[in-house]
């Protein structure tokens, strides 16, 4: 059983979360409701974040993050991150048919067997 319930949720707009009465530990479940609100523009995010309109955000433009880092150090925590990426490219389209040196440097990163 969930600490939290859906509410609402409206695609686009926001998905809310109420705490689960019948959740086993529910009187140490210290926040009760929770909206999430999907803004696609980190400026804009950023700028309700600093109106107080977000109790919290998930990032900080490029652009304010020496503002932040000076003016907010206690608000602001960069996570590590790691990831994979993986690119299909086709190298014999004709679009990369006369780009030799860029299927060298993808190629410098592949190795053939017995090379």
């Amino acid at each position: 059983m969930a600490r939290t319930l859906l509410s609402n949720w409206t695609p686009g707009s926001i998905l809310a979360l109420r705490q689960n009465l019948s959740y086993w530990d529910r009187t140490n479940v210290r926040i009760p409701n929770v909206e999430y609100i999907p803004i696609p523009d980190e400026n804009a995010e950023y700028r309700q974040y600093r109106a107080g309109q977000l109790d919290i955000t998930q990032s900080v433009p490029n652009s304010a993050l020496d503002s932040v880092r000076a003016e907010r150090p206690n608000e602001l925590y960069v996570a590590p991150f790691l990831a994979t990426a993986y690119y299909a490219l086709n190298l014999r389209s004709p679009y990369f048919a006369n780009q030799f040196g860029f299927a060298k440097i993808i190629g410098l990163g592949h190795r053939q067997k017995g090379s």
